[in-house]
Protein backbone atom coordinates (compact mmCIF):
# COMPACT_ATOMS: atom_id res chain seq x y z
CA UNK A 1 0.00 0.00 0.00
CA UNK A 2 2.83 2.16 0.58
CA UNK A 3 3.88 1.53 -2.84
CA UNK A 4 1.14 3.31 -3.98
CA UNK A 5 0.15 6.21 -2.17
CA UNK A 6 4.14 7.23 -2.41
CA UNK A 7 3.46 6.53 -6.63
CA UNK A 8 0.37 9.00 -6.20
CA UNK A 9 2.75 11.70 -4.45
CA UNK A 10 5.16 10.88 -7.58
CA UNK A 11 2.33 11.40 -9.84
CA UNK A 12 0.97 14.45 -8.28
CA UNK A 13 4.68 16.13 -8.45
CA UNK A 14 4.75 15.30 -12.18
CA UNK A 15 1.31 16.50 -12.80
CA UNK A 16 2.23 20.15 -10.84
CA UNK A 17 5.25 20.07 -13.44
CA UNK A 18 3.93 18.67 -16.80
CA UNK A 19 0.31 18.08 -16.60
CA UNK A 20 -1.34 15.30 -16.56
CA UNK A 21 -1.55 14.33 -20.44
CA UNK A 22 1.73 12.96 -19.91
CA UNK A 23 0.16 9.69 -18.83
CA UNK A 24 -1.35 7.18 -20.18
CA UNK A 25 -4.83 6.06 -19.88
CA UNK A 26 -3.83 3.29 -16.94
CA UNK A 27 -2.95 6.28 -14.88
CA UNK A 28 -5.25 8.93 -15.38
CA UNK A 29 -8.67 8.96 -17.43
CA UNK A 30 -11.92 10.73 -17.95
CA UNK A 31 -14.12 8.77 -16.13
CA UNK A 32 -17.48 11.03 -17.05
CA UNK A 33 -17.47 13.51 -20.16
CA UNK A 34 -20.75 15.13 -19.47
CA UNK A 35 -19.26 16.54 -15.85
CA UNK A 36 -15.67 16.45 -16.86
CA UNK A 37 -14.63 14.41 -14.18
CA UNK A 38 -10.72 12.44 -14.26
CA UNK A 39 -9.43 10.06 -12.62
CA UNK A 40 -5.91 9.06 -11.54
CA UNK A 41 -5.11 5.09 -10.48
CA UNK A 42 -1.63 3.83 -8.54
CA UNK A 43 -2.71 0.30 -7.75
CA UNK A 44 -6.20 0.45 -6.16
CA UNK A 45 -6.17 3.55 -5.39
CA UNK A 46 -8.67 6.27 -7.04
CA UNK A 47 -8.28 9.81 -7.03
CA UNK A 48 -10.90 11.83 -9.12
CA UNK A 49 -10.73 15.55 -9.39
CA UNK A 50 -11.65 18.17 -12.48
CA UNK A 51 -9.99 20.95 -14.45
CA UNK A 52 -10.81 24.39 -13.70
CA UNK A 53 -9.13 27.96 -15.13
CA UNK A 54 -5.44 28.06 -15.80
CA UNK A 55 -4.50 23.93 -15.65
CA UNK A 56 -5.83 24.22 -11.73
CA UNK A 57 -6.80 20.17 -11.18
CA UNK A 58 -8.94 20.54 -8.34
CA UNK A 59 -8.84 16.45 -6.37
CA UNK A 60 -12.53 15.76 -4.98
CA UNK A 61 -11.35 12.68 -2.66
CA UNK A 62 -9.54 9.15 -2.82
CA UNK A 63 -10.56 5.86 -2.50
CA UNK A 64 -9.35 2.42 -2.73
CA UNK A 65 -11.06 1.01 -6.05
CA UNK A 66 -12.56 -2.79 -5.00
CA UNK A 67 -14.82 -3.25 -8.57
CA UNK A 68 -13.75 -2.86 -12.26
CA UNK A 69 -15.74 0.21 -12.22
CA UNK A 70 -15.71 3.82 -11.03
CA UNK A 71 -18.39 3.01 -7.41
CA UNK A 72 -21.13 5.51 -8.80
CA UNK A 73 -21.47 6.96 -5.21
CA UNK A 74 -18.08 8.22 -5.99
CA UNK A 75 -18.94 9.72 -9.26
CA UNK A 76 -21.78 11.21 -7.90
CA UNK A 77 -19.50 12.84 -4.57
CA UNK A 78 -17.19 14.38 -7.47
CA UNK A 79 -19.70 15.79 -9.47
CA UNK A 80 -21.42 17.30 -6.60
CA UNK A 81 -18.16 18.80 -5.22
CA UNK A 82 -17.33 20.21 -8.58
CA UNK A 83 -21.07 22.03 -8.69
CA UNK A 84 -20.67 23.21 -5.86
CA UNK A 85 -16.89 24.63 -6.00
CA UNK A 86 -18.30 26.29 -9.66
CA UNK A 87 -20.60 27.83 -6.81
CA UNK A 88 -18.83 28.77 -4.85
CA UNK A 89 -16.18 30.36 -6.66
CA UNK A 90 -18.64 32.39 -8.78
CA UNK A 91 -19.92 34.03 -5.50
CA UNK A 92 -16.40 34.71 -4.65
CA UNK A 93 -15.96 32.23 -1.63
CA UNK A 94 -12.95 30.08 -3.29
CA UNK A 95 -9.52 31.44 -1.75
CA UNK A 96 -6.33 30.67 -3.37
CA UNK A 97 -2.99 30.36 -1.58
CA UNK A 98 0.73 31.28 -2.86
Amino acid sequence: MVKYKNRLLVIFRQTSQEGPQQFNDRISHQIDKNNEIWEFRSGRFRVLWFYDEGKLIVCTGVFLKQTNKTPKIQKERAISLRKKYFHDKENGNIEYGD
